[in-house]
């Protein structure tokens, strides 16, 4: 057991290592808070403290000197707080805080930022929420100016807000499925239940539960699927999976994972037709689950003793990157084909049981970039190179080396040109070489056990091997 321990390792070593800190906005061990990534023309915007300004907005063109601090637009200590950044009308929109206007709508057109709705006026809050860019309009959750109700408001591209129902309360999810915008809401009682838009009037989809709350929250639309998926509560079973394709009859369940409770659903994200999100069994532990909205799988209970928290899914090189916890190497970053057997850990980022936490993955340049610790810098900026994230530890045509143990000439099941290095298990290089259309290796080596990675054809894949004399 001690050597297969060391040869993952190593494997993470020789193949994974190629993790690049772009900027420690705030120096030192304290985290930056960095969150919210979004591509806009052409550069990354998103929220962070350099620790002598508060919250603000920044932007990065992925180099060290290219992330830089946008404007202080809450002067000094204080926060700005840019929130739920969306693109719409060729602006960013963002809902944030200053001590004249207090929390509303702000715009951003890349050199200016600007407020574009006062709901309350002067330094009052209306707290916006979600922001969604709808049929040739924004929609967001605020609060009405006179009370501290929040309504659905609508703004159109030239700033112009209204309320959209003043009858209605809006829930804090929302997401667009065709030509309806689906939402959380319900009357002054508080029975959220599910419904719709067309971007003028407003209708109940399906009552969920008939005797209360449904609590619809974490509404995510599935673009190839076609349909959107949140959790709810039918009063009869717990918090649960549904999905919906914006009728009543399309509105149900799709599976009761925790029959005896909440699996409490979120973090939905869909990859190559089927959405993958977090949900607790009868165990109690929250683990990875897939679903093509008819049925439910375990993907993989990557933490038999606790939770793995899978979340902040990302579509990459056709893998699904994701951060988790195994209960032994911490928060790090993972990823799946969709197997429990490549359902594995790419990236220990905080080496040992220390959490990376990373967060608010995207791609963006041809590389993944994220906000991670790795136990020295705090929570900062990192990127992964394009080149590491495509590796494949099973190529498409299985690769097999026989024999092994071998006296040192090790067969291939087929003909491959690329090249091999020879490592030893305290990842030292023994050995290089280039294979031509070949199928044998003749190695040279004394007894003993090594590593040896094979490339060919952008792919890469790592063997134990053992010679014998």
């Amino acid at each position: 057991m001690k050597h297969i321990y060391i040869f993952f390792v190593i494997i993470s070593q020789l193949c994974f290592s190629q993790i690049n800190l772009v900027k420690d906005i705030r120096s030192g061990t304290t985290s930056s808070l960095l969150s919210g990534f979004v591509e806009y023309q052409g550069q990354l915007y998103f929220k962070a403290t350099d620790g002598v300004n508060g919250s603000e907005l920044w932007k990065s063109d992925g180099t060290n000197s290219g992330t830089v601090l946008v404007a202080d637009s809450n002067p000094g200590s204080s926060s700005f707080n840019p929130s739920n950044l969306t693109i719409f009308n060729g602006k960013l929109y963002f809902s944030a805080l200053t001590a004249l206007n207090g929390s509303e709508i702000y715009s951003y057109d890349g050199s200016v930022i600007s407020i574009a709705a006062d709901i309350k006026p002067g330094s009052a809050s209306s707290s916006p929420g979600f922001i969604v860019s709808f049929n040739g309009n924004l929609y967001f959750r605020a609060q009405e100016a006179t009370s501290t109700l929040y309504r659905l408001y609508k703004l159109t591209p030239s700033n112009t807000y209204s309320v959209l129902d003043n009858t209605n309360l809006v829930g804090t999810s929302a997401a667009v499925l065709g030509a309806q915008l689906l939402f959380s809401g319900g009357n002054i009682a508080g029975n959220t239940q599910l419904y719709r838009t067309d971007g003028t009037t407003i209708s109940l989809v399906k009552t969920i539960n008939p005797t209360g709350s449904a609590t619809v929250s974490n509404l995510y639309t599935a673009p190839t699927l076609n349909k959107t998926f949140f959790e709810a509560t039918n009063g009869t079973d717990g918090k649960e999976v549904w999905v919906t394709d914006g009728t009543t009859a399309g509105t149900m369940m799709v599976a009761d994972i925790n029959p005896t409770g909440d699996s409490n659903p979120s973090d939905f994200y869909e990859h190559n037709g089927k959405v993958y999100f977090q949900a607790a069994a009868s165990t109690g532990n929250i683990e990875l689950w897939s679903t093509d909205g008819v049925t439910k799988t375990l993907v993989k209970d990557i933490n038999p003793t606790g939770n793995s928290l899978p979340s902040n899914f990302l579509t990459f090189n056709n893998f699904l990157y994701f951060s988790a916890n195994d209960g032994t190497s911490g928060s790090e970053l993972w990823r799946t084909d969709g197997t429990a057997a490549n359902t594995t850990l790419f990236l220990d980022i905080n080496p040992g049981v220390g959490n990376a936490s990373p967060s608010d993955q995207i791609s963006f340049n041809g590389s993944i970039y994220l906000a991670a610790d790795n136990g020295t810098t705090g929570k900062e900026l990192y990127t992964i190179s394009g080149s590491t994230l495509g590796v494949k530890n099973i190529p498409k045509e299985k690769l097999t080396i026989f024999p092994n143990p071998s006296n040192g000439t090790i067969n291939l099941n087929r003909k491959i040109s690329g090249s091999y290095q020879i490592y030893s298990y305290a990842a030292a290089l023994i050995k290089s070489g280039v294979l031509r259309n070949s199928t044998t290796l003749s190695l040279q080596l004394p007894a003993g056990s090594y590593l040896m990675l094979l490339e060919s054809e952008g792919l890469k894949t790592t063997f134990p091997i053992i010679i014998k004399k």
